[in-house]
């Protein structure tokens, strides 16, 4: 592990933010506070597998462990079929995915654009610019005219959710949280001008 590695997720995520275009003050101790004023959320998950990633295909960080099991984290630039490229402090290197498997257990960070309206997961019951936001992408996807009129996320929505997740390879609970948010915004093409894999 590259001894100038990064520490703190608080590092990780200053390193992160000019790859998504994000203006973050250089030592700035709560980048995601700051993100958030500009309609950018941090995203993590500590249950990440390589096939996510590499269908979520967003320049992340991953939290690696040295030897001694300290936490040490590397932006992931890309994943190709057999190898990542790594940026570990100042060095940028390539690793076979098997060897990044072998000290890398699942946790997995990124960036993700908010829909306007969004305040956390869209689910039945729900209402607003963001569920009307879904429903546009969902109509869109599924090639049907977008609604004209304010939605309610209900059971007709949880089933065209869930069938999205599950066309996704998504755990298809018919919620639309920030991975599902995610997909439909590549799937629509609002998702244009973010950064890939």
């Amino acid at each position: 592990m590259a001894r100038n590695a990064w520490r703190s997720d608080t590092e990780a995520w200053r390193e992160l933010a000019p790859t998504w275009g994000i203006a973050l003050p250089d030592n700035t101790a709560e980048p995601c506070t700051l993100a958030a004023r500009a309609q950018w959320q941090c995203f993590r998950t500590t249950a990440a597998t390589l096939p996510l990633v590499r269908q979520l295909d967003r320049p992340g960080f991953i939290t690696l462990r040295d030897g001694s099991g300290r936490p040490a984290y590397a932006l992931l630039l890309a994943l190709g079929p057999r190898s990542a490229t790594l940026r570990i402090g100042r060095d940028t290197l390539d690793v076979t995915l098997l060897s990044l498997t072998e000290l890398w257990a699942g946790d997995f960070a990124t960036y993700w654009r908010t829909p306007e309206g969004y305040s956390g997961i869209l689910k039945l019951g729900a209402r607003g610019p963001a569920v009307d936001g879904l429903a546009a992408q969902l109509a869109s996807v599924r090639g049907d005219a977008a609604p004209t009129v304010p939605v309610l996320y209900d059971n007709i929505m949880a089933v065209r959710v869930a069938a999205f997740q599950s066309a996704q390879g998504l755990a298809a609970d018919g919620r639309a949280g920030p991975t599902t948010l995610m997909q439909l915004a590549r799937a629509t093409g609002s998702a244009q001008r973010e950064p890939r894999l």
